[in-house]
């Protein structure tokens, strides 16, 4: 019985502590906006980036020059997939941005019925803030929040195929160098 007395407030303890070191960290956005305020800090304002983008199985990179946060030139492309752009930092944090939450629906797939479910650590630039690396999964599964998800179900009498786009997406900035 005694040890039951002790255990009880150690473990609330515990718990507290637990809870105040989770709930102290940082969200993705509030870590992201710390990073866009180093990178908005920086000295220089045009700069050369390559990235390299590796997804289902592919790889490509590109290199391109900015002057400020415009585009300028492509010096290299071999990324032929439109959903990639062209990638400056501020597309980099775009991209960070959409993976806070699952995009609502996948509408490919049986309207609403399946959800793009996305996940991902992103690093960040310790000096100079931009999005290092940023790895997501791009996973479709069923959408069971949505009312048409149940409708499908209950007019069909089956589960909705989600369809197989499994896979990881790393977008890695391989090098960054100021132009001016």
């Amino acid at each position: 019985m005694k040890y039951w007395l002790a255990a009880v407030p150690a473990s609330l303890f515990l718990a507290c502590i637990l809870a105040s070191i989770f709930s102290s960290s940082e969200t993705p956005a509030q870590r992201r906006q710390v990073a866009i305020q180093r990178w908005q800090a920086r000295p220089f304002t045009s700069y050369r980036i390559t990235i390299r983008v590796e997804y289902g199985g592919n790889a490509c990179t590109q290199e391109l020059e900015t002057r400020g946060e415009q585009f300028n030139r492509v010096v290299a492309n071999s990324c032929r997939v439109s959903w990639i752009g062209m990638t400056t930092v501020m597309r980099l944090f775009e991209v960070s941005a959409l993976l806070d939450k699952p995009t609502p629906c996948y509408t490919q797939a049986q309207a609403c019925s399946c959800l793009r479910v996305l996940q991902q650590p992103i690093t960040y630039d310790a000096g100079l803030g931009y999005p290092s690396t940023i790895i997501y999964k791009r996973a479709v599964q069923p959408n069971y929040n949505d009312a048409a998800y149940w409708r499908r179900l209950w007019q069909t009498r089956r589960v909705p195929n989600c369809g197989p786009t499994n896979y990881d997406v790393t977008i890695s900035v391989l090098s960054l160098q100021p132009l001016a």
